[in-house]
């Protein structure tokens, strides 16, 4: 016997139920915008983040809300979103992340 017992989604009613898990665990870009410290909606990095921590913060915060808004859950939405862009710049800088991270935290008055 197959795994499910319909083969159309529609008769299970999965769409209605995926739709109503991305409502509760998925952010939209203005919610996630309003998180940001950086990126405020800019196509590319602005010419006045000359330094190295900026520029990593700001493609951070662009990348959790372009493509990473899975990151975030709206449960302790601050907390997630910074936790977000840690992981994101430490993932990426291995060796130096720790000290961005560490200094982002202090920004954001999360430590």
């Amino acid at each position: 016997m197959p795994f499910f017992k319909y083969k159309n989604k529609r008769e299970t009613g999965r769409n209605t139920i995926f739709e109503e898990i991305k409502f509760y665990f998925t952010m939209t870009k203005e919610e996630l915008l309003k998180q940001c410290r950086y990126y405020k909606g800019e196509e590319k990095c602005p010419s006045t983040y000359i330094s190295d921590k900026e520029r990593k913060l700001w493609r951070a915060e662009y990348m959790i809300c372009n493509d990473l808004s899975c990151m975030v859950s709206k449960k302790n939405l601050r907390r997630s979103f910074v936790t977000a862009v840690c992981a994101y710049v430490e993932k990426w800088d291995p060796y130096n992340g720790y000290e961005i991270v560490e200094e982002y935290i202090r920004e954001t008055g999360m430590l």
